[in-house]
């Protein structure tokens, strides 16, 4: 079942065609980063995405490889204005949804692959993320981070703090504090590291174990960095290079608190299962579990406390 998953998705991979074809100036370079933008119905945003990754200072050349997933709201022709102007910079993928939704015989989706053909579509060494909703503020930030992964090479990561911007206003910041050195164990927490600040080392290994791990996780993101930090440390820059947006638009954020606490237990839960860790690992683990299932008893108490009034 598994290698028929597998080879869906390889197949449909194959049939992707990319805008304006592979005879521009960035498919004729080697490049040391790919930017991964995974975009859907954010023509609110896209602009602004795309406006900070192009406007990064880097001594090494870069690709932005832009994955729209069937937009209908005009998304789709700003991401071709950009391409068109931006040919040494942007590859951008057109998806139909029908192709890269993977649904099971009774109809029910079971994959979405737009993030799996974006990922696997990038070249560089390695991969920064910036979904199209979000955006960057500090254009050294690339430099910055890929310095540091040059100069460490246990390192397999690196992110950086970043604003929260709800409502057109910034309403706080993520982490709240703190810098240096990240292990599996900070990660377990998964509180504080948006995947718009994330840049990591590029390789099949993890673009095989996202593959293969995904359906047993809630949320690609934290499968990710978790399947990095068990390669190797990663570091937290203190600077604040990116913002975060939350919004009624995105898939995770509009969720109710009870159904995050869920997911963040059913993520832990296949953490413990898939996820190699030392015996303090574990423990910090399972105690996110049970905090998580404290908190749903006491928000399930509260509300039908609610409802007898």
């Amino acid at each position: 079942m598994e290698s028929n998953f597998n080879f869906e998705i390889e197949r449909r991979y194959r049939i992707q065609e990319e805008y304006l074809g592979n005879v521009k100036p960035i498919n004729q370079i080697s490049t040391l980063v790919s930017v991964k933008t995974t975009t859907y119905n954010h023509v609110g945003y896209i602009r602004k995405c795309l406006e900070g990754i192009l406007n990064q200072k880097t001594d090494f050349a870069f690709e932005v490889v832009i994955g729209d997933d069937g937009s209908d709201d005009g998304t789709t022709e700003v991401c071709k204005s950009f391409a068109l102007k931006h040919p040494d910079k942007i590859r951008l993928f057109l998806r139909d949804r029908n192709t890269s939704q993977l649904f099971d015989n009774s109809g029910k989706l079971v994959r979405r692959l737009n993030g799996f053909f974006t990922y696997k579509a990038c070249r560089g060494k390695y991969i920064a993320i910036c979904e199209g909703d979000d955006y960057w503020t500090d254009p050294l930030k690339l430099q910055k981070q890929v310095d540091y992964l040059e100069a460490n090479p246990e390192a397999h990561f690196t992110f950086h703090h970043s604003s929260i911007k709800k409502g057109g206003l910034i309403v706080g910041k993520r982490p709240k504090s703190g810098s240096g050195v990240l292990k599996l164990e900070h990660l377990l927490f998964r509180k504080t590291y948006p995947t718009m600040s994330l840049l990591y080392r590029n390789s099949d290994s993890l673009y095989k174990d996202l593959v293969h791990l995904r359906k047993e996780f809630q949320t690609g993101d934290f499968l990710l960095v978790l399947l990095l930090a068990s390669r190797g440390p990663g570091y937290l820059f203190p600077d604040n290079m990116g913002v975060y947006r939350v919004h009624s638009g995105g898939i995770y954020s509009p969720l109710g608190e009870i159904k995050k606490l869920r997911m963040g237990i059913q993520n832990r839960r296949a953490a413990l299962k898939h996820i190699p860790m030392n015996f303090k690992q574990k423990m910090i683990c399972r105690l996110m579990i049970l905090l998580r299932q404290s908190k749903i008893l006491y928000l399930k108490t509260k509300n039908l406390f609610k409802s007898d009034k």
